[in-house]
C-alpha cells in the first residue's frame, strides 16, 4: 500500500532534486544569453534538440517501462535491470551511428563544424545513461539518490558550460563540450559516494541479460515508440520551422523563450511524474482501486494546479523575468512568455492524462494522444510562422497542445467508461 506519509516524503526529495536541476537550468540560459549571439543559441538549440529527439524515441520507451514495471519483477530484478541496460545500449549506439554516418557529411555542406555531430552523438550517451540510472532509482522509491543524480547532473553542466564558454571560445561547439564534459565528469565522481545501479547492469550485459525479460520489456515498449517519435519531433518542430523560415536568429529567441519557461513547468511535471506514476503503478499491481484512484486525483491537482498559477506568473511578471534571467537582447520575448506558458501547461495536463493510461496498461491511447498533437502542432506550425514568423511558430504549440489534451481527456474516459482500467 502507497502510504501518504511515504509519497508525501518521496514528493520532497524529488522536489528538491528538481528546484536544484531547474534553477541550475535557468542558471544555463542565462550563461547562454550572455556568451552567446541569438544566432549561436539557434544553433545550440538546434543541436541539443536533436540529441533529445534520439535520447526519447531509441532510449525513452524503455526507460518508461523500467519505471512502470520494475515493481512487477521483483523476483528477477537484477536480470530485468541487466536486460532493459542492454536495449537502451543498443540504442545508444545506434543513435550514435546515425549521428556519425548521417552527422557529419550534412554538416559539413552546410558549412558547420564536423565535431558538431560528434559532440552531440556524445550528449545522447550520457543523456542516455542518465534517464535509464534515474528510471532504475525513482522505480525503486530511491528518491533521494534521484534527487542528487538530476541535481547534480544539472549543476555540473552548468559549470561546464560556464568554464568553456568564459575561458574559451563564445560558440555552440563550446557549449556543447562544456555540457558534456560537466555531465560526464560528475557520472564518474558521484559513483564514489552512490550506489550505481545503472553502472552494474551494463557491466553485466553479457552474462547477465535474459533474453526472454528483454524481449518482454521490448514488447512492453514497442507501442510507445510512435508515440516517442510524434512527442519528440513534435516538440522540437518549431525550433527548426523557425530556423528554415526566419534564421537562427530567431530559432535562438524561440529555443531561450521555450527553454525559460520549460524548465520550471518541468520542475512540476518531474515532481509529479516521478513520485506519482510509481505510486500509481503500485496500486494497481495491488488492486487497490481506492487508491489510484487518490494517486491520480492528487497527480492531476498538484501537476494541473502547479502549472495553471505558472501561467499567471508568466502573464503578471513577463518583462522582469526577461530582465533577471536573460538580457536587454531578449526583451522582445516578454510578450511571448504567456503564450509558452499556457502551451505548456497544455502539454503538461495532456501528458497526465496520457500517465493514466500508460500506467494502466493502454499504450496505444499514448499514441493516440500524439499523433493527435503531433499532426496539429506540425500543420499549426508551418502555417502560422510562414504568415506571422515567432509568434506564430508559440501560436501553433496552444493549438496543438490543446487539441492534444482534449483527445487525451477524452481517451481516458472511454477507457475508463469501458471497463477496460484494470483499477
Amino acid at each position: 500500500m502507497t502510504r501518504p506519509r511515504h509519497l508525501f516524503g518521496d514528493g520532497s526529495w524529488v522536489v528538491a532534486g528538481q528546484v536544484v536541476a531547474a534553477s541550475a537550468m535557468l542558471a544555463s540560459l542565462k550563461v547562454w544569453a550572455t556568451y552567446l549571439a541569438p544566432a549561436e543559441v539557434g544553433l545550440m538549440g538546434l543541436a541539443v534538440g536533436i540529441s533529445s529527439i534520439f535520447v526519447g524515441i531509441a532510449i525513452g520507451p524503455v526507460t518508461q517501462v523500467v519505471l512502470v514495471n520494475r515493481v512487477r519483477y521483483q523476483d528477477r530484478d537484477v536480470s530485468f535491470q541487466v536486460s532493459a541496460a542492454d536495449l537502451v545500449l543498443r540504442g545508444c549506439l545506434l543513435a550514435v551511428l546515425m549521428l556519425t554516418v548521417f552527422g557529419v557529411p550534412i554538416s559539413f555542406c552546410l558549412g558547420l563544424s564536423s565535431w558538431l555531430p560528434l559532440l552531440v552523438a556524445s550528449l545522447v550517451v550520457v543523456e542516455g545513461y542518465r534517464a535509464f540510472e534515474m528510471a532504475l532509482l525513482a522505480a525503486q522509491r530511491r528518491q533521494r539518490d534521484t534527487a542528487v543524480v538530476y541535481g547534480g547532473d544539472a549543476c555540473a553542466r552548468l559549470a561546464g558550460l560556464w568554464f568553456m564558454l568564459h575561458f574559451f571560445a563564445g560558440t555552440a561547439e563550446m557549449a556543447m563540450l562544456g555540457t558534456v564534459a560537466g555531465a560526464a565528469v560528475f557520472t564518474v565522481v558521484s559513483g564514489f559516494f552512490l550506489r550505481r545501479e545503472a553502472l552494474a547492469a551494463f557491466l553485466r550485459i553479457r552474462t547477465g541479460a535474459h533474453p526472454e525479460i528483454r524481449k518482454s520489456i521490448l514488447h512492453l515498449a514497442k507501442p510507445l515508440f510512435p508515440a516517442a517519435v510524434l512527442s519528440n519531433t513534435t516538440e522540437m518542430l518549431g525550433r527548426y520551422v523557425v530556423a528554415l523560415t526566419a534564421g537562427l536568429g530567431a530559432a535562438g529567441l524561440f529555443v531561450i523563450g521555450y527553454g525559460l519557461v520549460k524548465r520550471p513547468y518541468g520542475l512540476v511535471n518531474g515532481v509529479t511524474d516521478w513520485t506519482m506514476r510509481p505510486a500509481l503503478a503500485g496500486a494497481l499491481a495491488d488492486k487497490e482501486a481506492e487508491k489510484a484512484a487518490h494517486v491520480r486525483l492528487a497527480w492531476l491537482g498538484a501537476g494541473g494546479g502547479i502549472a495553471a498559477l505558472g501561467v499567471v506568473l508568466f502573464y503578471l511578471l513577463d518583462e522582469l523575468i526577461v530582465h533577471v534571467l536573460l538580457s536587454p537582447e531578449y526583451v522582445e520575448l516578454a510578450e511571448l512568455l504567456i503564450w509558452f506558458a499556457v502551451a505548456v501547461t497544455l502539454f503538461n495536463i495532456a501528458n497526465i492524462f496520457g500517465g493514466f493510461s500508460l500506467v494502466a496498461g493502454k499504450s496505444r491511447q499514448l499514441l493516440i494522444n500524439s499523433a493527435s498533437g503531433a499532426i496539429a502542432c506540425t500543420a499549426l506550425t508551418v502555417l502560422l510562422t510562414l504568415c506571422f514568423g515567432l509568434k506564430g511558430a508559440v501560436l501553433a504549440l496552444v493549438g496543438g497542445y490543446a487539441i492534444q489534451l482534449i483527445v487525451s481527456i477524452a481517451g481516458y474516459v472511454r477507457t475508463s467508461d469501458s471497463g477496460r482500467d484494470r483499477s
